[in-house]
C-alpha cells in the first residue's frame, strides 16, 4: 500500500489524544488533526464548491497527522492558511475528492513548492500558497479571489467548506464517519464583525471546526459569480461552552492580501 493511503487509514484510526492543537489569545487555530463543518451539509463531486477544494494531509516533526483545507485560485496554486504548511512539504499530500478517504476517485496533486507570507506569525498574516504541476486537475476550478476588502458586507450569506469535523468537544474520539468529508454551510452576515484585516463569525449552529482551516468563505456577486472573501484561521472558544466549535470563528479578509497574491502569483487578481 502507497505510503499516502497507509497514513490517511492510520489517521482514520486515530483518537484525539494524537490530535494537534495551538492557543493563540485564546484562539485555537483549526488543525486539531483528529477534528467538518459545523451544522452544515455534505458537499459531493459535482455540487456547488467540490470544485474549489482540495484537502492537505500532513504529518508534523513529531509523525502526528493533520488535515487542512485549500482553494483552487490558479491553474498552479492553491490558497490555504500558513499554519497548514508542515516544516517538511515531503511530509504533506494534497487531494482533490469530495471524500478522500472513500473514494475511488481521488487525484493526488504533485506538490512542487510552498510559499508562506513573509510576515506570518501565529494569529497574523496566516496565509500561503501550494504551488503544485500538472494544472487544475478534471473537473476543479479556479475560486476568483476578491478584489478589494470587506466584500461580504454587501452579501447577505458567507457559504464556507471544509474537511474537518462536526464538533469540538476536547474528548470526543468519534470522527471516523465524518473525517475527509467535505461539507459546507451558509453563514449570515448578521453574525459577522469585522477586525482589522478579517472577520469574526458568530457561530452557535454552524461555522467551521478543527480540519478546516484554510478554506474557504465564499459570496456570490451580482453576476452570479463565486468569490472568495476569506480564510479560515482560527475558532475562538468559550469557557461557558464545551463545544469549541459552537462560539466564535476567524477568517482572514483576502481582500487585504491582493498585492501580496499577484506578487507571489506573477498575476493581477
Amino acid at each position: 500500500m502507497p505510503r499516502f493511503w497507509s497514513l490517511l487509514t492510520a489517521l482514520s484510526l486515530m483518537t484525539a489524544a494524537c490530535s494537534e492543537q495551538a492557543s493563540v489569545r485564546g484562539e485555537v487555530l483549526l488543525t486539531k488533526s483528529s477534528d467538518s463543518i459545523v451544522g452544515g451539509n455534505v458537499v459531493n463531486a459535482g455540487e456547488f464548491g467540490s470544485e474549489f477544494v482540495a484537502m492537505i494531509y500532513s504529518e508534523n516533526e513529531f509523525g502526528e497527522p493533520s488535515i487542512c483545507t485549500g482553494s483552487f485560485i490558479s491553474e498552479t496554486a492553491i490558497l490555504t492558511a500558513a499554519h497548514c504548511i508542515p516544516k517538511n512539504i515531503e511530509q504533506m499530500n494534497v487531494v482533490f475528492a469530495d471524500k478522500p478517504f472513500v473514494s475511488t476517485e481521488v487525484i493526488r496533486l504533485s506538490i512542487v513548492s510552498t510559499l508562506i507570507h513573509p510576515k506570518y506569525k501565529k494569529g497574523q498574516n496566516d496565509l500561503a500558497l501550494i504551488r503544485f504541476s500538472g494544472g487544475l486537475p478534471v473537473g476543479a476550478k479556479i475560486l476568483q479571489v476578491a478584489p478589494r476588502p470587506w466584500v461580504i458586507l454587501k452579501h447577505k450569506h458567507i457559504f464556507t467548506l471544509g474537511y474537518g469535523r462536526t464538533q469540538g468537544f476536547e474528548d470526543s474520539t468519534d470522527f471516523s464517519q465524518e473525517l475527509g468529508v467535505l461539507r459546507g454551510v451558509n453563514i449570515s452576515t448578521k453574525n459577522t464583525l469585522a477586525k482589522v484585516e478579517g472577520f469574526y463569525t458568530v457561530q452557535k449552529q454552524s461555522g467551521v471546526c478543527f480540519g478546516d482551516s484554510g478554506g474557504p468563505a465564499i459570496v456570490v456577486n451580482d453576476s452570479n459569480q463565486p468569490i472568495l472573501v476569506g480564510v479560515a484561521n482560527a475558532v475562538i472558544s468559550s469557557p461557558d461552552i464545551s463545544d469549541f466549535c459552537k462560539y466564535k470563528s476567524i477568517y482572514l479578509d483576502i481582500g487585504f492580501y491582493t498585492a501580496w497574491l499577484s506578487t507571489a502569483l506573477n498575476t493581477d487578481l
